[in-house]
């Protein structure tokens, strides 16, 4: 089910921006 791939494609992609972001955020708030 390609669909159903590229939904988890896409979730994975979300979270690491998430991720990403968050650590960005700390790492602005510790300085």
């Amino acid at each position: 089910m390609p669909g159903y791939a590229r939904h988890q494609a896409d979730e994975q992609t979300q979270n690491c921006l998430m991720r990403y972001a968050y650590q960005a955020y700390v790492n602005s708030a510790i300085y």
